[in-house]
Formats: C-alpha cells, sequence, structure tokens
C-alpha cells in the first residue's frame, strides 16, 4: 500500500502502476488566524512548522497559511 500526496496526474498513474493498491489523500488549505493578543509569533510560527514537517515528514496540508490579525 502507498500513500501519496500530490499531484492528480500522478496519482492516476501510480492508480495503474499500482493495480489500485494505492492510498491517494487529498490537500488542504489550511489557516490559523492569530489574534492580537498573541505575544510569541515567532514560537506559534515554529511550532506551525514542526507540525508540518517534524513529525511525520512533508505534509501538504498541515499548514496554508498563519495570519496574525
Amino acid at each position: 500500500m502507498t500513500l501519496f500526496t500530490g499531484s492528480s496526474r500522478v496519482a492516476d498513474k501510480l492508480a495503474v502502476d499500482l493495480k489500485g493498491r494505492i492510498k491517494l489523500e487529498d490537500a488542504g488549505f489550511d489557516w490559523k488566524i492569530l489574534g492580537p493578543d498573541v505575544e510569541q509569533v515567532d514560537y506559534v510560527a515554529w511550532v506551525c512548522d514542526q507540525d508540518a514537517y517534524a513529525c511525520s515528514g512533508q505534509r501538504c496540508s498541515a499548514q496554508s497559511m498563519l495570519i496574525y490579525a
């Protein structure tokens, strides 16, 4: 079984090559919006980066946008 996140063109080819033994994961667009009371913006950004890449490898939908309002 192969887990894949990426382009639909590559996913179609993998599905054929692997005879359907593939799990496709759709990427999302995930936002985090920080209010004016957040004091450690750099730390929050670091945590978002760790969520995305440190624990489970690259995750396309882990964090798309961080907004500081």
